[in-house]
C-alpha cells in the first residue's frame, strides 16, 4: 500500500511540474515577421530590415518590401546574391541589435528611427527614399481658425492631438520641437484636466475632427497633407507652428558592408526610376518616386541629432 501511495506521489508531482512547466512557457508572439536566414546561406542572400510600427501591420509591410528586396537581389547576382530576405521588427533596439550583428544589408525608416539605430548600430546612411512623391517633409501645428487660439502660448492649459505615438511626422519632431522651446507636455486621456502650465496631449488619427469638436485646441499633420486641406477648406485653419524639414525616409547600410557592394547597392537604388521594372516596384513600396543618394553622410540627421535627446528613451523602447 505504500508504494502505490508513493508511486502515486511520483506521478502527481511530475503531472504539476509539466502543468507548471507550460503555464510558464512564453507565449508572446514573435515580433520576427520572418525566419532568420540560416548561417550558411547568409552570404548569398539580400536582407532588408524594416520597423513596423505595430505588429498589426507586420504582414502587409513586410510583403510590401518583399518586392524591393527581390528587385536587388536579381541586380546583384554578380555579387553571389541569389536570394533575398525581409526581417521585420516592432523593435528599434532589436533592429539595432541585428543590423550591428550583420544580419541585416539595409534598413529603411523615417529620421528619428534611423538615427537611433545608426547610434546603436554604426549602420551608415546611404541614400534617401522619396515616399509618395517627397523628398523632405514637416509637421505642422494648426488649430480652428474660430478657436480664438493664435500662438503656441496659447494651448497652456489646453489639449493637443498627435496623430501616432510611432510617427516621426505625427509625434515624433513636434513633440520634440516643443520640448525643445522649453512647453511642458504631459499625456492625458480626452476630456482630462490640464495644468494651467501644461500643454496636454493625447492620440487620435482624426485630427481635424477632434479640433473641430473642441475636444483639442490643436492637433499636428503633415505639412503637405494639411496644405492639401486648406485648399478644400481655406480660412478654416490656421497654422501655429511648423517643424524644421527633414528627410522622408533614410536608407541605412550595415557597417562592415564590403565597399564594391555598397557603391553598386547605390547604384540600383539611384536607377530604379529609369528602369520600368524599378519603376513598378517604387510604386508598391507607398507610392516611392525615386532614390537619391546623398551628398555625404552628415546631412541625412540635419537637425534630428539636436532633437533626439527628447525623445530617444521613447523610441529605443519601441
Amino acid at each position: 500500500m505504500k508504494k502505490i501511495i508513493f508511486g502515486l506521489g511520483i506521478i502527481i508531482t511530475l503531472l504539476t511540474v509539466l502543468i507548471v512547466s507550460w503555464i510558464r512557457v512564453d507565449t508572446k508572439p514573435a515580433e520576427v515577421a520572418t525566419s532568420q536566414v540560416a548561417e550558411p546561406d547568409r552570404s548569398k542572400t539580400f536582407i532588408i530590415g524594416i520597423a513596423s510600427e505595430s505588429n498589426d501591420l507586420v504582414a502587409e509591410d513586410t510583403k510590401e518590401y518583399e518586392t524591393l528586396a527581390n528587385y536587388i537581389s536579381s541586380k546583384l547576382v554578380s555579387k553571389g546574391i541569389t536570394a533575398s530576405k525581409v526581417i521585420n521588427l516592432v523593435s528599434i533596439s532589436g533592429m539595432a541589435q541585428l543590423m550591428r550583428q550583420g544580419r541585416i544589408d539595409i534598413l529603411i525608416d523615417s529620421p528619428f528611427p534611423t538615427y537611433v539605430i545608426n547610434k546603436l548600430s554604426g549602420a551608415q546612411p546611404i541614400a534617401i527614399r522619396w515616399k509618395n512623391g517627397y523628398e523632405k517633409y514637416n509637421s505642422v501645428i494648426y488649430a480652428n481658425a474660430s478657436s480664438g487660439i493664435k500662438t503656441l502660448n496659447d494651448l497652456k492649459g489646453k489639449m493637443l492631438v498627435f496623430e501616432d505615438p510611432y510617427s516621426t511626422s505625427g509625434y515624433f519632431l513636434p513633440k520634440s520641437e516643443l520640448l525643445d522651446k522649453k512647453y511642458k507636455l504631459v499625456e492625458k486621456t480626452r476630456g482630462q484636466i490640464v495644468g494651467k502650465d501644461e500643454i496636454g496631449y493625447y492620440f487620435s488619427f482624426d485630427g481635424y475632427g477632434e479640433v473641430d469638436k473642441g475636444n483639442a485646441a490643436a492637433a499636428v499633420e503633415i505639412g503637405y497633407k494639411f496644405d492639401e486641406n486648406l485648399a478644400l477648406h481655406p480660412g478654416a485653419y490656421i497654422v501655429l507652428f511648423k517643424t524644421i524639414d527633414v528627410y522622408r525616409h533614410v536608407v541605412l547600410a550595415r557597417s562592415d558592408m564590403d565597399p564594391t557592394l555598397k557603391s553598386e547597392l547605390m547604384s540600383i537604388l539611384l536607377d530604379m526610376n529609369k528602369d520600368p521594372k524599378g519603376i513598378k516596384v517604387l510604386a508598391d513600396i507607398s507610392q516611392t518616386s525615386k532614390f537619391s543618394i546623398l551628398p555625404n553622410m552628415d546631412v541625412a540627421f540635419n537637425g534630428i541629432r539636436e532633437l533626439t535627446k527628447y525623445i530617444e528613451q521613447e523610441i529605443v523602447a519601441r
